[in-house]
């Protein structure tokens, strides 16, 4: 899939571009987190479009 493109994803949980986002947005949240000491909120950290929530995009 990621090495070799047009590969089927059998379970259906290949990453889109929205997860490459969260991800980043958690290092970012880690890395303030961890020179300031204090809990960083990761929705403080981007304006999301209107109505987005995290559990809108979880797949059961």
């Amino acid at each position: 899939m990621l090495f070799l493109p047009g590969q089927k994803d059998p379970l259906g949980k290949i990453a889109d571009s929205r997860a490459g986002i969260l991800a980043s947005l958690i290092g970012i949240a880690a890395r303030q987190s961890i020179e300031t000491g204090k809990k960083v909120n990761i929705a403080d950290l981007i304006d999301f479009p209107v109505g987005w929530t995290f559990a809108d995009h979880q797949k059961s």
